[in-house]
């Protein structure tokens, strides 16, 4: 549990080009991906939940524009001071990982070394400015950008397997063996 309240943004508004399929719909632990990252945050203490999806959630409004596109439509949404951004497509994160992210950056954002994602972000009136400056042709729109600009400190993980994403069927594979009911194309 985290010390400070949170809100959270689950991102999952990607196209799912590289999985073929919707990746928040690949079921985990009996659940589909997006319920059970919404339980891990639950279980975290977390009473302010976004999802960035089209159908199931709050849809970007620039959707080719990537990841920063939900942001910038659900930042403002926060409800608290701290928003931890996960995308969907971790299935390995744990309460531990996380509340470990929470509790580093409680004073600065922060995020793991080699991963930009998932990360703790400060809510304030500066990252929305930046946010809806990005979705301008020429914006910068990768989330090693948006920390950059946050000076987001950059974190040794003290689990590094479980930050693993899951983009491809075989990525998926890889991490949970299919039953003859879950196989992908």
């Amino acid at each position: 549990m985290s010390a400070s309240p949170f809100s959270a943004i689950i991102l999952a508004g990607g196209q799912s080009s590289r999985m073929g399929r919707d990746k928040a719909l690949l079921r985990w632990h009996g659940l589909p991906l997006w319920q059970y990252q919404q339980q891990l945050l639950k279980q975290l203490g977390c009473d302010d939940i976004l999802l960035s999806h089209p159908h199931l959630g709050i849809a970007d409004q620039h959707p080719d524009f990537g990841p920063l596109s939900g942001l910038q439509a659900l930042v403002p949404l926060c409800q608290h001071a701290h928003i931890l951004v996960l995308p969907v497509d971790m299935p390995l994160l744990t309460p531990a990982v996380l509340g470990y992210l929470l509790q580093q950056a409680e004073l600065q954002p922060a995020h793991f070394q080699h991963n930009a994602l998932p990360c703790v972000l400060h809510n304030t009136p500066e990252l929305i400015r930046y946010l809806n400056r990005q979705m301008h042709p020429r914006g910068q729109r990768s989330v090693k950008s948006l920390l950059a600009f946050c000076e987001a400190s950059s974190l040794e993980c003290p689990w590094p397997e479980t930050l693993i994403n899951t983009n491809t069927p075989d990525d998926w594979q890889q991490i949970n063996p299919p039953t003859d009911a879950e196989k992908l194309p």
